[in-house]
């Protein structure tokens, strides 16, 4: 064969070859659709939810085809008991709990221990790593300090777990102490405790007085008191408390967060100084209780009918003013005291307090039945079976009504009129949920320094300066920055 036709052949061949792959059909992925954000449902920690994902999703014959996520597996177990911790005064709402539900009599361990003993409590079983109570009764700050990393975030977030229509029913403000800076939901608050402006019904009248409702009508009847009754009481000048009897409604940034890891405390603010100048100023007319709330020569002076006006808890009406300040059983102080709403500055919008007392119920992280725990703490939080029979007012508001309505019933002490159904109710509704203490405590700072000034060794306002350093001393030891001006 010739050179010219060998070169002729092979150009057939390579033709030939291109025309046959040209024919065939190439190996290509099948098409898709852009990716998508598609719904898909998952069971999380026994609940039904829905998750948004990104899926690229395969079209082939024109069918579109998904996947469905398989459920994950629920970590929690509605067999499992639970341990609760509380003590011996709310025993019998957790019976009352499992009088109503014979079917978790099994399932539910009750522990009446003292409040006292909790965090050591859970430092041991954190370190044994077992052991933890799934429900426990204790004072919010208390549980604000066991949801830090000391403590092993030990409280869990009941944001998920709690109806918002049950959180909208209780008093505003009261489970402002339950919540963190970041919105979650550690506790549920089992009562609270409102001041009150207690009167004497007897000598109001007498004495042609009108029951004040400002602290200028309360400073301008004292000093008609010093002058026509000297002697006669009006207050306490420290009464356990002074830092919620007094300055928390004058609005005095105590100890206020304003963010995870920052507290305000400027105890010389304007609304702290006032307030301040205006105790020293009733304890230069004589009028104020020297002894403390809880000492027999305050007692005495009720007695002896030597009181016009006295704030505390709303709590003193049933523990203090009852019993321990008069005995109700004497027909002479039958309805003699009267209750209203604390006073306000006149510049205020309206009426603030503090809260004297109440704890909360808060449920463990380590819970293997949250169901069965949150059944539980929500019972004895809103059950009126409950609520109307607890010894403090309830927070939640159904049931705190209940209870101020059956006051007078309970203590023929307190006067029909003015209804103290209606100051309760109000107080009740105007607690103040800026101040939230705990880890640190404004009481460790404040009560020595108040406990010179009942003693006459200092003044509200000579010892702003070192209560103000105090505060922030205290702050900083619980880990904490201070911020010290404002607001």
């Amino acid at each position: 064969m010739s050179r010219t036709m060998l070169y002729k052949l092979i150009g057939v061949l390579v033709v030939l070859g291109v025309v046959i792959t040209s024919c065939t059909t190439p190996a290509t992925q099948a098409p898709t659709q852009p990716p998508q954000i598609v719904e898909v449902t998952k069971i999380v920690a026994g609940t039904s939810v829905v998750e948004k994902v990104t899926q690229v999703v395969e079209i082939e014959k024109e069918v579109v085809v998904t996947a469905t996520a398989e459920p994950t597996l629920n970590p929690y177990d509605e067999t499992a008991p639970i341990k609760v911790m509380a003590d011996t005064t709310r025993a019998p709402a957790v019976d009352l709990f499992i009088k109503a539900h014979p079917e978790y009599k099994d399932l539910v361990q009750y522990m009446t221990d003292d409040r006292g003993v909790f965090l050591n409590k859970l430092l041991l079983y954190n370190n044994v790593g077992s052991g933890w109570m799934d429900v426990i009764f204790t004072e919010t700050n208390v549980l604000r300090l066991a949801g830090t990393k000391q403590y092993d975030n030990f409280t869990a977030d009941l944001t998920p777990w709690i109806p918002k229509e049950t959180l909208d029913q209780f008093y505003p403000g009261a489970n402002a102490p339950c919540t963190t800076s970041d919105g979650k939901l550690i506790c549920l608050r089992n009562d609270i405790a409102p001041m009150i402006l207690y009167f004497n019904v007897k000598n109001m009248k007498d004495w042609g007085y009108t029951v004040p409702t400002t602290w200028e009508e309360f400073y301008a009847l004292a000093q008609k008191v010093s002058v026509d009754h000297p002697g006669t009481i009006m207050a306490d000048l420290n009464n356990w408390i002074p830092e919620k009897l007094y300055f928390v409604g004058s609005e005095c940034p105590i100890m206020n967060p304003i963010s995870e890891t920052k507290y305000r405390v400027n105890f010389l603010h304007p609304n702290c100084q006032r307030m301040s100048q205006m105790l020293d100023d009733l304890n230069g007319l004589g009028v104020m209780a020297l002894n403390g709330a809880f000492a027999a020569a305050t007692a005495e002076k009720f007695k002896a009918n030597e009181w016009l006006t006295w704030i505390g808890p709303c709590w003193e009406a049933d523990f203090i003013i009852k019993g321990v300040f008069l005995d109700p059983t004497d027909e002479n102080f039958k309805g003699s005291v009267g209750m209203a709403p604390m006073v306000k500055w006149a510049d205020q919008k309206q009426i603030w307090t503090g809260s004297g007392g109440g704890a909360a119920w808060s449920m463990s992280r380590h819970t293997k039945n949250p169901k069965l725990a949150i059944e539980l703490i929500l019972f004895v939080t809103t059950d009126p079976s409950v609520t109307s029979t607890a010894v403090t007012q309830s927070a939640f508001q159904p049931g705190g009504d209940a209870w101020a309505k059956a006051l007078q019933a309970r203590s023929p002490l307190i006067a029909a009129e003015p209804d103290p159904y209606v100051a309760m109710n109000i107080m009740g509704g105007a607690i103040w949920g800026e101040m939230l203490e705990g880890p640190p405590l404004a009481d460790a700072a404040i009560a020595p320094f108040a406990a010179d000034i009942m003693a006459g060794k200092n003044t509200w306002v000579g010892a702003a300066e070192a209560i103000q350093a105090a505060l922030v001393e205290q702050v900083i030891k619980a880990g904490y920055e201070v911020e010290t001006t404002g607001p």
